[in-house]
Protein backbone atom coordinates (compact mmCIF):
# COMPACT_ATOMS: atom_id res chain seq x y z
CA UNK A 1 0.00 0.00 0.00
CA UNK A 2 2.66 2.59 0.62
CA UNK A 3 4.41 1.76 -2.60
CA UNK A 4 1.07 2.73 -4.18
CA UNK A 5 0.41 5.59 -2.42
CA UNK A 6 4.30 6.99 -3.00
CA UNK A 7 3.48 6.87 -6.66
CA UNK A 8 -0.22 7.97 -6.61
CA UNK A 9 0.78 11.37 -4.33
CA UNK A 10 2.78 13.15 -6.83
CA UNK A 11 0.62 12.69 -9.38
CA UNK A 12 -1.57 14.20 -7.00
CA UNK A 13 -0.07 16.48 -6.31
CA UNK A 14 0.99 17.74 -9.78
CA UNK A 15 -2.82 17.43 -11.11
CA UNK A 16 -3.91 19.75 -8.01
CA UNK A 17 -1.06 22.36 -8.97
CA UNK A 18 -2.18 21.99 -12.59
CA UNK A 19 -5.70 22.99 -11.66
CA UNK A 20 -4.97 25.46 -9.34
CA UNK A 21 -2.48 27.45 -12.46
CA UNK A 22 -5.31 27.05 -14.90
CA UNK A 23 -7.73 29.07 -12.16
CA UNK A 24 -5.53 31.76 -11.82
CA UNK A 25 -4.55 32.29 -15.38
CA UNK A 26 -8.86 32.12 -15.70
CA UNK A 27 -8.75 34.84 -13.22
CA UNK A 28 -5.96 36.32 -15.15
CA UNK A 29 -7.69 36.45 -18.31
Amino acid sequence: MTAILVLILPLMMAIVLSLLRGREAQTMN
